[in-house]
Formats: C-alpha cells, structure tokens, sequence
C-alpha cells in the first residue's frame, strides 16, 4: 500500500462504519508503521468529533426549545 492512499485511508475509515474497526488490522496487514497509523487515526478521530460536534451544534442552535434557548431572548 503506497504512503498517501493509505493515510487517507486511514483518516476516512473513521467515518465508514465496519471500516473503524478494521482499521488497523488492515493497516497493519499492509505493514503501515505504527507511528503513522496512530498520528492519522487521531487526526480521523480528531475530524470525526468535530464534524458531529459542529453538526450538533448548529441543530440546537436551530431548535427554539434547545439548550441554546436564551440567545433568543
């Protein structure tokens, strides 16, 4: 497996469910460093949170009822 597609692989696979948990079975069957598979699966993990986090916010943002209710005031 040759360096940039197995790096986006692996940053991708955190959002491809049964993909995350291969994950690293695949990386290192493809003998991917380990080193570089952690440095990637963290910023994986790092663009997960924050794309469901942004996403969570902007919904209660959007909801007069939510938590974010006194804005409105």
């Amino acid at each position: 497996m040759d360096a940039p597609s197995s790096t986006a692989g692996v940053v991708l696979a955190r959002f491809i469910e049964g993909m995350r948990q291969a994950n690293g079975i695949i990386a290192g069957s493809s003998g991917m460093p380990w080193l570089r598979f952690r440095v990637f699966n963290a910023l994986g993990a790092a663009f997960w949170v924050g794309l469901w986090a942004t996403l969570a916010y902007r919904r209660a943002m959007r909801h007069p009822t939510g938590l974010c209710s006194d804005r409105l005031r």
